[in-house]
């Protein structure tokens, strides 16, 4: 996890569900500035969804799973997460994924 990763965690929580491209602009907005590409914040999300941090709604969009929120109550130690499930984003480009590669 990264300070990135917890932005949007916390974004979601805060607002809802919402696109790669909303959470970029919403963070800004918020005074929240990841530092960060739209791309990245794609990729991110796809990460966390692989996790099950964040659930993909389709429609680009992500929203907050239950899993998420006990991250953020500090109910779930994400350390030990890539014991539970594996993300590979070589393999995505290759085969695809449920998330879209658009912001939307």
């Amino acid at each position: 996890m990264v300070q990135t990763d917890d932005r949007i965690l916390e974004y979601l929580s805060q607002i809802g569900p919402a696109t790669p491209a909303e959470l970029h602009g919403g963070l800004s907005d918020l005074g929240r500035a990841i530092g960060v590409s739209p791309a990245v914040v794609v990729t991110r999300c796809r990460l966390l969804d692989s996790y099950r941090l964040v659930d993909y709604e389709g429609e680009h969009t992500f929203s907050l799973s239950s899993i998420g929120a006990a991250y953020l109550a500090g109910d779930v130690d994400c350390s030990r997460l890539d014991q539970w499930y594996s993300y590979d984003p070589a393999a995505d480009l290759e085969e695809g994924s449920s998330a879209p590669d658009a912001l939307g």
